[in-house]
């Protein structure tokens, strides 16, 4: 007889383990409060061992489908100025967020495990009872909490010792680029400014990725919406890029 795992949680956690567990002969339920998967961000860079996961998980087509190769990464300072440079002796894809998440899920579906949105996973017992929002509780072999840093599932369980935030914050933004040829661009760019840092970062060829990253008590820095303003003065020479954002 089959093993039974529920997985709390769409995310890139929650659907890999939905990947790897059916396609090893599980019987797999994934929850997902949200109405579908979607995913907070922008862009990410997937190294070699990330690729090689998704390889694994048969995600791996799907998910560089359109993608960006990247096979250099740039530090330049406020001016433009080269600072260093460093090439990639690996694969590096930029890659919308979206498109894995998108790419997992289908491979899980391919697998036999069935994804269910609007469904809300609340709490856990130790012996493998899923409660669930509407009231319903589940038993399963294996119960998997992967429904964010903030998981209600793992805190009611009493698995974290503690929470660690850091000092910075991130603005993540998409741009549509202005041809196909932008978003193949083979670099990564960080740019930085004091404190403040651009990243530029094709993702696709249809997307460039910008992260706009400064310490939390840079409070215009973070606020929302983007002071282009402020941005361009720490960066003249992005004032194009930043403009369209």
């Amino acid at each position: 007889m089959a093993r039974r795992a529920e997985i709390v949680g769409g995310g890139f956690a929650g659907l890999a383990a939905a990947c790897a567990l059916a396609r090893r002969g599980w019987q797999v339920r994934l929850h997902e409060r949200a109405d579908r998967l979607r995913t907070a961000g922008a862009g990410i860079n997937v190294y070699e061992n990330g690729l090689r996961v998704l390889e694994a998980l048969g995600a791996l087509e799907d998910t560089i489908r359109d993608g960006a190769r990247a096979k250099l990464r740039e530090t330049r300072d406020q001016d433009d100025r080269l600072l260093s440079i460093h090439h990639w002796n690996v694969r590096v894809y930029g890659v919308l967020r979206q498109r894995m998440i998108d790419a997992l899920a289908e491979s899980a579906r391919r697998a036999g495990a069935v994804i269910i949105a609007n469904s809300e996973g609340i709490a856990a017992t130790p012996n493998g009872e899923l409660q669930l929002a509407n009231g319903e509780k589940l038993k399963a072999d294996l119960v998997i909490a992967a429904d964010g840093v903030n998981s209600r599932i793992r805190d009611g369980l009493g698995l974290v010792s503690q929470r660690r935030y850091l000092r910075d914050g991130c603005i993540r933004v998409l741009v549509p680029t202005k041809s196909a040829e932008e978003g193949l661009d083979h670099r990564t760019i960080e740019y930085w400014s004091g404190h403040r840092r651009f990243l530029f970062n094709p993702c696709s060829t249809t997307h460039l990725y910008f992260a706009l990253s400064m310490p939390h008590d840079d409070v215009a820095g973070r606020s929302m919406p983007v002071n282009k303003a402020l941005w361009t003065q720490s960066f003249p020479h992005l004032a194009g890029l930043i403009a369209r954002i």
